[in-house]
Order: C-alpha cells, then sequence, then structure tokens
C-alpha cells in the first residue's frame, strides 16, 4: 500500500505542477496576443527561432542532473546524507567544468559563424542574432546549475518547493519579455530580460536550499570521478530525453521556419500550445511521482509497491487527459479565434495531429518518467532520440516538397507512436505487469480513487 506521507508528497507536487501548468499555460496564451500587438509577426517568428535555438545547450550536462537527482533521493530515503552530498559535489564539479567550457564554445561558434548561415536560419540581421543567441546562452548556463538546486530539493522530499520556485522564475521570465516589448524595445532587450532573471534567482534559490537543509553544501571537497562515472551510463540515456524532446519541439520550429517562413512558425506553435495543455497536465502528474518511483527501491516490499505506484499514476494521466482532448477536439477553434483575436487561422489537420499525439502521450509519459526514477531508462532514451529524428526528417522532406503545414504534425505523430509503443512495453517488463493488465489499470476509475482513500 502507499502510505499517507508518499500520497501528501504526491498531492502536493501535482499542486505545485498544476501551477506550473497554469503559468506556462497562461504565459503562452497571454504572450501571444502581447508579442504580436507590440511586435508583429515577423518579429514575433524571430523570436520563437532564435530562442528555440539555445535550448540544445541544455543538454551539455549529458544527463548528469537528472541521473544525480534520482540517485540523491534513493540515497536520503536510505539515510546516506554523506553519499549523497558526494553525488551533490560531483555533479556540481562537472557543470562548472562543461558550462565554463560551453560559454568559450559558444563565444567562439558565434564569432565565426557566417551571416550567410545566419540569415537562412532568420531574417533577423546577424550581428543582433549573434547578441541575442549569446545573452539567451548565458540563461541556459544558468539553468544547468539550477538543475542541481532540483536535485537537492528532490531528495529531500521536496520537489514541490523547487517546482514552486521554478515556475515563479518562468513567470518572471516572461513578464520581463512583456515589459521590454511593451516599452518598445525588441529581441536585444527581451534576451537580457530573461538572462537577468536567471541569473538573480539561481543565486537566491542556492542560498535558500543549503539553509534549509545543512546536508546539502556547493563545493568540491567531497567530489570525485568515479561518482561521475557510475552516473554516465543513465546520464547518456537521460541525455537522449531532453534531445528528443528539443529535436521535436524547438527542432520542427526551425524546420517551419526555414521552409515556410516566420508566420508559418506563429501558426505552428500558437496550435501546438493548445493541444500541449493535455501535456503539461501529464506532465504535473509524472514529475511529482518521478520522486515517489526512486524512493520506493528502499521499500520493504518495493516490486509490489512501484507496480500499485504506476497503476494509479497511469489511471490518473487517462482520467485527467481523454476528457481534456475531448474538449480540445470540440472547442480548439473558438479558443485560437478568443486567444489571437482571429488572427491566426486554424488548420485543422495539423490540430488533429497534435491532440492524436498528446494520446499517445498519456500512454507512455507515466511508463517513462517512473523507468527514469530507477535508471532503467537508457534503450528507451535512445529509442526516443531516434524516432524525434525520424520525424524530422520526414518533416523535412515533407515540407519542402509540398509546402503543407499539417504535415509537420503528421510527422510528429508517427515519431510518437513509434515511441509509445516502445516505451510502454519497456515500463511493463520492468515492473513484471503484462499489457494487458496495464490497459485494465489505466482505464479503471477505481484507481485514482483508492489513492485519495484515507488521505489526510
Amino acid at each position: 500500500m502507499i502510505t499517507n506521507t508518499v500520497k501528501r508528497r504526491l498531492l502536493k507536487g501535482i499542486g505545485a505542477n498544476a501551477y506550473g501548468q497554469l503559468v506556462n499555460a497562461g504565459t503562452q496564451l497571454a504572450g501571444v496576443p502581447i508579442l504580436l500587438h507590440f511586435w508583429g509577426a515577423k518579429t514575433y517568428g524571430e523570436w520563437l527561432v532564435l530562442i528555440a535555438i539555445p535550448s540544445y545547450l541544455t543538454m551539455t550536462d549529458i544527463g548528469f542532473t537528472i541521473s544525480a537527482a534520482n540517485d540523491m533521493t534513493t540515497l536520503v530515503a536510505a539515510k546516506k546524507l554523506e553519499n549523497a552530498l558526494a553525488v551533490f559535489q560531483s555533479v556540481f564539479a562537472l557543470i562548472v567544468v562543461t558550462s565554463s567550457c560551453l560559454f568559450c564554445l559558444v563565444s567562439l561558434v558565434l564569432y565565426l559563424v557566417p551571416n550567410s548561415i545566419l540569415q537562412d536560419i532568420t531574417p533577423t540581421p546577424p550581428d543582433l542574432s549573434r547578441i541575442v543567441l549569446f545573452v539567451l546562452s548565458l540563461a541556459i548556463i544558468c539553468k544547468l546549475f539550477d538543475g542541481l538546486n532540483q536535485a537537492g530539493f528532490r531528495a529531500n522530499g521536496e520537489y514541490f518547493i523547487y517546482g514552486f520556485i521554478y515556475s515563479t522564475v518562468a513567470l518572471a521570465q516572461q513578464l520581463g519579455v512583456w515589459i521590454a516589448a511593451a516599452l518598445g524595445l525588441k529581441l536585444g532587450a527581451a534576451s537580457l530580460a530573461v538572462s537577468t532573471v536567471a541569473f538573480v534567482c539561481f543565486i537566491i534559490v542556492s542560498r535558500f536550499l543549503v539553509y534549509r537543509h545543512r546536508w546539502v553544501s556547493y563545493g568540491f571537497r567531497r567530489a570525485n570521478f568515479g561518482e561521475i562515472r557510475r552516473l554516465a551510463l543513465p546520464a547518456v540515456g537521460n541525455l537522449s530525453i531532453p534531445l528528443a524532446q528539443a529535436l521535436s519541439n524547438q527542432g520542427m520550429v526551425i524546420i517551419v521556419g526555414i521552409s515556410l517562413g516566420p508566420v508559418s512558425v506563429v501558426t505552428f506553435a500558437a496550435l501546438r500550445t493548445i493541444a500541449r495543455v493535455v501535456y503539461q497536465l501529464l506532465i504535473g502528474i509524472s514529475n511529482a511521482a518521478e520522486p515517489e518511483f526512486a524512493s520506493s527501491i528502499s521499500e520493504t516490499d518495493s516490486e509490489q509497491h512501484l507496480q500499485i505506484l504506476f497503476g494509479q499514476i497511469m489511471s490518473a494521466s487517462f482520467w485527467l487527459a481523454v476528457p481534456t482532448i475531448i474538449f480540445l477536439n470540440e472547442f480548439g477553434g473558438d479558443i485560437l479565434r478568443f486567444w489571437t483575436h482571429g488572427r491566426i487561422k486554424m488548420n485543422t489537420a495539423l490540430f488533429v495531429c497534435f491532440l492524436l499525439i498528446s494520446l499517445s502521450q498519456m500512454m507512455w509519459n507515466g511508463a517513462l518518467s517512473m523507468l527514469r526514477a530507477l535508471n532503467q531508462h537508457v534503450a528507451v532514451a535512445g529509442f526516443q532520440a531516434l524516432t524525434s529524428m525520424l520525424s524530422l526528417t520526414l518533416s523535412f522532406i515533407l515540407l519542402q516538397n509540398t509546402h503543407a503545414l499539417s504535415l509537420a504534425g503528421f510527422s510528429l505523430l508517427l515519431g510518437d507512436l513509434l515511441f509509445m509503443q516502445f516505451v510502454v512495453r519497456e515500463a511493463c517488463q520492468k515492473t513484471d505487469i503484462s499489457l494487458k493488465m496495464l490497459v485494465a489499470l489505466t482505464v479503471d476509475p477505481r484507481q485514482v480513487a483508492r489513492f485519495f482513500k484515507n488521505v489526510s
């Protein structure tokens, strides 16, 4: 059985994630009309393309912060605080080295890259593109360090605290962009606002973590290469996850921009934003469950505990996602017209593809979270990267030959379906649950009722 303590942590985590989804959905829903009004479709499309490019830099820690978070959660649950600190400081040392190399590399690449390449990506003047990309890269470097803050809170059973902080920082960054646009400032000022907020908030949150949990400390005294080597394989698996997500999200934005222009990017991004409400809700559940999956290893009957938790998370995802998909299918066009004041036209075929992707994501999201928490995700993560690259390649070929925006959504759907069948099969094997049993648990509303029973 799942204890009330675990249930309360899960509910707090889901609550923090719900706040995060409100922030994410609210900033995206408000951001489109605000930036369209002050910047126009052309400048806004250029911003979407430019801000997508530095996101790939988040992968330069090679997935170690995620592996560290899962490993530290297991160690703290077992009361092995010295071992957890060794993991924390070892990954901190790695991030210091990689971020220093990253800063030098970004500076060199932006200095040497020809103007012609920058102009192929976006019509923004090349010198301005260099400035914006450099400043946004600094924000990404801060985010690398901030991932270790997340690991610290999560290991101590306080995922919900960091979730609230992270979402508030994201809100502050978006407000900075809007204020810059409202003041008549353009892309350079907006990028500076994003980076400034990221740096200031990282300093504050780091000090708060150390103050709240005295066993945590930033430094190198307990850092050792052995910890890095031990986490290397699951870290490589974690690298594939953000890589695949960046490929399918930001990568597709870049391909649409190159093939069809910045105005089509705005249409693509707007429809995907509406449909991704489902995925954001799913993430709210699975992210809160991931540290509980990791800590379940220390339970006396860990396999049974894991099976029960897995079934209830899948059921909660199903009963949250399906009604939302039905609602969006019915009212998505009305939402788009109200949201953009009719300035963006509905592409029905593209939107249906996005909703079908959400249905596929409902099946694999919780399964991937469980596998990643147990550091049993290497093969799955590699397959996700493979299917994302397949989607991008197919989309580029189709868009270049047909100029039909909806085919970008079809390409993403095909890759997501392939990934879904793979990850669900792996999760069933790791938890010793048959596919038939998993489906039965997923569609059974009593699983959700059992979770909320006797929660105090």
